[in-house]
């Protein structure tokens, strides 16, 4: 287990691999396919402007990452 401002970090780079540090693993685990599904879906759609996927991506990331701070750090599965 990891504390939350780590957890954070991880979080606003790998969406959901902070939380699956912090103990809540199915959570994090489908936060990342979740997020790595819609990103490749923005990509493939807007093939000759590939920023539109890099911003949502950095967009899930600050989300997963304030989850990841303001979690308790305790499990909820």
């Amino acid at each position: 287990m990891v504390s939350n401002k780590s957890a954070a970090v991880i979080s606003f780079f790998l969406p959901g691999i902070g939380q699956a540090a912090q103990g809540k693993t199915g959570y994090g685990i489908a936060t990342w396919i979740i997020t790595l599904i819609i990103a490749y879906a923005i990509y493939y759609f807007t093939q000759p402007n590939v920023w539109y996927a890099i911003i949502i991506y950095f967009i899930i990331g600050i989300i997963a990452a304030y989850y990841a701070y303001k979690d308790d750090g305790g499990s909820s599965e």
